[in-house]
Order: structure tokens, then sequence, then C-alpha cells
């Protein structure tokens, strides 16, 4: 097994990328990815895209290297077994719902920066636990490196809701009364379906994260009132993440 992907198992964009993946059986080795300390390691890596910035997820299998997790999606149609994702007609959705993760991304981001509990956590991702609470300072640089590098001010809370209810609107009509965005599971659902991550985590083995990791990302009242989602979400992993 030769592949690799470099990711953080809180990104939904990462999500999106290693469902596609497990969905077609593809072999791959995975390894977290530390914001700001392993940088270097993944523009390396990198270099083959021609960018400036470090991005996760990054998928490597020899020559191939991939930064952007719609084509890592598209490498698994392609590469894998079992029914396809589509996931080359899904790239409409996947730009639809780009603002509102980034939207999702400062929130957290601003959070953490005021919650010692969550800091501790992310601390927890990069050294041995006896250490984190002396890590925090370290996580908090890492949480305004990442506001530095997309472009947003960590010291002020963004008003995603005004970004994610447009888009859960969209999701409830596009839905109906159906189980699916389309005929059938494909890529648009997995990416409107990791979008939900940013009102309430899936409390699945895939989103493995401490108390108040959760609080960082969860908006309990949209949650409520996309109930309907939430469940589709649910049913969604329930169906089709069972790698």
């Amino acid at each position: 097994m030769s592949a690799k992907v470099y990711g953080l198992s809180v990104s939904p964009w990462t999500e999106r990328a290693l469902w596609a993946l497990d969905h077609h059986g593809v072999s791959y080795r995975y390894r977290e990815y530390v914001p700001m300390v392993e940088a270097p390691l993944l523009k390396w890596w990198g270099r083959a895209l021609a960018r400036d910035k470090a991005t996760v997820p990054l998928y490597t299998d020899g020559a191939v290297v991939l930064g952007d997790s719609l084509d890592i999606m598209v490498q698994a149609d392609e590469a894998g077994d079992g029914a396809p994702l589509e996931s080359r007609a899904a790239g409409q959705w996947a730009q639809r719902v780009e603002p509102v993760l980034c939207a999702v991304r400062a929130r957290v981001a601003h959070r953490m920066l005021a919650d010692q509990e969550a800091l501790t956590e992310a601390a927890r991702m990069a050294v041995p636990d006896a250490l984190a609470p002396l890590c925090k300072p370290l996580t908090a640089t890492a949480a305004r490196y990442l506001a530095k590098k997309y472009g947003f001010d960590a010291a002020k809370e963004p008003d995603d809701v005004a970004v994610l209810r447009p888009f859960l609107d969209e999701v409830r009509q596009q839905l109906g009364t159906g189980p699916y965005l389309g005929d059938s599971f494909a890529a648009a659902d997995i990416i409107a379906a990791t979008v939900l991550h940013g009102l309430s985590p899936h409390k699945g083995r895939y989103q493995t994260m401490g108390p108040a990791t959760r609080r960082l990302w969860a908006r309990p009242e949209l949650a409520q009132e996309y109930g309907d989602l939430m469940a589709w979400r649910d049913g969604l992993y329930a169906r089709h993440r069972k790698t």
C-alpha cells in the first residue's frame, strides 16, 4: 500500500475525502496533520500542486499528488471498486459549500482561542496527554496561524448562521422526501452531509473528538431547527459509512 492521506480528523474536507476512499475500498495510510508544525513537510509533498499554501487533505500515491478533497473523491471513483459516486458531477455542490465551510472554520478558530479545554484537546493531537496542558499556547498560535493563512479575523466570531441557513434550506428543498439529493447515493450527498458537521458533529467512530471540541463546532439552535437534515445525515452514515 503506497497511498497516504494527510488530514485533520475534525475537518469536513478531510472526512468527505476519506468517506469516498473508504466507499470504494481504496487502501491508504492516514496521518493526522499538525497545523503549522508540519507545514514544511506538507509543502514538500504538495510541491507538484504549485501552491503557496500547505492544505489538507493531501493524497499521495507515487506520482499522484492531490490537494483538493473533490479531486481525491474523483480519484477514488476512478481507482476503487463499488458503486460510482459521480464525483466529477459534484463540482457545483463543492463550490456551493466552500464559503459555508470557510465561515464555520472561522467560527471554530475564534471559539478555540477562548476555550482552554478545547486548546488542551487540540494539543493532545500533537503531544502526549501529560504535555498537552503545557502546549496550549502553541495550539492557540496554530489557530491564529490558520486565521492568517485563510484570511479571516480569529478575534471576531463570524455570523456563519447567515451563510449556513440558506444552504440548509437549499439541501432541504433538494431532498424533498427522498433519501438522496439525486437518484442514488453520490458525492453530492457526502459533501452536503459533512457540512452538517458545523451544526453537530456526527457521533460515530469517524468523529472522535472531545466534548470541548464538539462545542466549538456545534450550533444547537440550528441542529434543532434542521433536525430533519441531521436525521438524514445520520441515516447516510448508518447506511453508507460502515468501513
